[in-house]
């Protein structure tokens, strides 16, 4: 038999890896995204939001792949309900 423990684990955060491997050893591999590139600018949102011509829009999207574990009928659910508030004339937030 071999030696099951020698197998690497690895996690992108602490957090991960505690809820993943436990009490078992793992290394942190953190993401390749600078999120600095990502923070928000309101003069970039502004720039965007006029080349598109949705200055006074309400905008609401998701980025990523549509796969079961990113559950995307959860997102489908939010769109659906900020959807009703947003008709409704509401402008309520949701929590």
């Amino acid at each position: 038999l071999s030696n099951i423990s020698s197998i690497p684990y690895f996690a992108c955060s602490d957090e991960a890896g505690k809820w993943m491997f436990g009490d078992r050893n793992y290394t942190v591999i953190k993401n390749s995204v600078d999120t600095k590139l990502f923070r928000y600018d309101e003069l970039r949102r502004n720039a965007i939001r006029e080349k598109y011509g949705i200055d006074d829009m309400f905008v609401l999207g998701s980025v990523g792949r549509l796969e079961y574990q990113k559950n995307p009928e959860y997102l489908v659910e939010i769109f659906k309900d900020v959807h009703a508030r947003k008709k409704g004339g509401g402008t309520e937030i949701l929590t």
